[in-house]
């Protein structure tokens, strides 16, 4: 463990489920754990006074989650964010990759000095890297290691960025050339007007129309005048028919010889000729 010597009887080291699904390793809970040892004439005095630091500041960190949870780490006073963010530096500066899971983390195992723990957290405690981001701190050695890490990731951090201009610095000239495609459309444009002075011979052809329509107009007058001579030619039909009526009384008394009245009939049937 971190610059930590085991001590049968005189020891208590309490596993932690909670910070093993954090992916905080060695899973140990540093409030519940505790060491008969840890005195300022065995450990030293530089020793003892950071230990009851460090169990002090994650111990309000503790009994803010609860607040943080429900109104966020906004709504805190200033003092206790600090303690907030030290307290979470100090639990990922306290993990530490083993040896015996490289195979399985992918993390180089690292053998950190007592020396090197003491002074990182005294660091941590200091705020020296309050502006550093919590994930520098993760699985590393000594504290300078979380400075390495950090310069590490800015080049890939600005790369990114220079990346970004060299495209805009492309699309420059694409941009360029989209003016271009308007000067283009613009000759187009005049175009487009000359279209409309094209239809204006073809507007003025539509009033012609309109004015060929007159005639045709006056035509059909003519077409109704026409079938007033239809109309009169109605009475000539009528007229023709008078005769004919005039030949139905010629037929009648052209008959009347013919035809022989009811005592004729009787006459005719009674009397002997």
């Amino acid at each position: 463990m971190r610059g930590g010597e085991g001590h049968s009887g005189s020891t208590s080291i309490v596993l932690s489920r909670k910070r093993a699904g954090e992916g905080l390793y060695p899973a140990v809970d540093l409030l519940q754990s505790s060491s008969k040892m840890a005195t300022p004439g065995i450990v030293g005095e530089r020793h003892y006074l950071l230990a009851q630091k460090i169990r002090e500041t994650l111990a309000t960190y503790e009994n803010l989650k609860d607040i943080i949870a429900m109104l966020g780490l906004e709504q805190l006073a200033p003092e206790d964010r600090q303690v907030v963010n030290r307290a979470r530096r100090l639990e990922r500066f306290l993990t530490q990759p083993f040896f015996a899971t490289e195979q399985f983390s992918g993390i180089k195992g690292k053998l950190v000095s007592l020396k090197d723990s003491i002074d990182g957290c005294e660091r941590i405690l200091r705020d020296e890297f309050k502006d550093y981001p919590e994930s520098a701190l993760y699985m590393i050695g000594a504290i300078d290691e979380a400075k390495a890490k950090t310069q590490a990731a800015k080049p890939a951090a600005k790369a990114e960025p220079g990346s970004k201009p060299g495209a805009k610095a492309d699309l420059k000239p694409a941009t360029d050339d989209k003016p271009g495609a308007k000067v283009g459309p613009k000759p187009a444009t005049d175009a487009k007007p000359g279209a409309k002075d094209a239809p204006k011979p073809a507007t003025d052809a539509k009033p012609d129309a309109k004015d060929a329509p007159k005639p045709a107009a006056d035509s059909k007058p003519e077409a109704k005048a026409a079938p007033k001579p239809a109309t009169d030619s109605k009475p000539e039909a009528n007229a023709a028919p008078k005769p004919a009526t005039d030949d139905k009384p010629d037929a009648k008394d052209a008959s009347k010889p013919v035809s022989y009245t009811h005592l004729d009939v009787y006459k005719r049937q009674t009397w002997p000729s």
